[in-house]
């Protein structure tokens, strides 16, 4: 089992379900949502945030590595952990103070980029 899978399981089963009725809950049968607890490391982006939204939890309860954002200092900006991809916002070096409202716009415009990258993937990939 990986960490998903897991994640899973432990999901409902803190909800009281048994794998019929999550199999149910997502229009699946059972031997297939056995399979998404088995190897649900492998599930696409889509597949995990349509589960996310049946069962009513933000994603990253699902993958923490799902909707993570981290930001650090980098030499020409402020570096911006989004998923995984690393960006540089390019800030004036020169100012001292930085509004954190501009860098929350900044980090939303790339995250709608990351979501529109990731589902252009998806279909290609299908």
């Amino acid at each position: 089992m990986n960490k998903i899978g897991e994640r899973l399981r432990d999901i409902r089963k803190k909800k009281g379900l048994s794998q019929e009725e999550m199999a149910e809950l997502l229009d699946k049968s059972r031997s297939a949502y056995a399979r998404i607890e088995e190897n649900g490391e492998h599930l696409p982006i889509s597949e995990l945030k349509k589960i996310s939204e049946k069962l009513q939890l933000p994603i990253h309860e699902i993958d923490p590595d799902l909707g993570m954002i981290n930001t650090y200092n980098a030499d020409k900006g402020i570096g911006v952990i989004i998923n995984n991809y690393h960006y540089i916002i390019n800030v004036n070096q020169d100012a001292q103070n930085i509004d954190p409202s501009t860098l929350d716009v900044k980090i939303k415009e790339l995250q709608d980029q990351i979501e529109s990258l990731v589902k252009k993937i998806e279909d290609l990939a299908e």
